[in-house]
């Protein structure tokens, strides 16, 4: 190969090492979960438990920040 010829490849190889990395790194993400609608999602066992828990615990620090002074808004 002609050392010219490398030479002239060698910055378009270089700009177009990002693009082809992430065509690569999707095509290799399993089944694209994050593309899923909410309906197809998997919804993990126990999460209204995690709601309910999380609610008490944001009104229990919206009560100590108020309690302190603290606005959220």
């Amino acid at each position: 190969m002609n050392v010219e010829i490398f030479w002239a490849i060698v910055p378009w190889l270089a700009i177009l090492v990002c693009p082809l990395m992430m065509l690569f790194m999707m095509w290799g993400m399993p089944g694209g979960a994050c593309h899923k609608r909410p309906a197809e999602a998997k919804v993990q066992e126990g999460s209204d438990e995690e709601i309910r828990r999380l609610q008490v615990r944001v009104a229990e620090l919206e009560m100590r920040g108020r309690a302190v002074g603290v606005d959220r808004k």
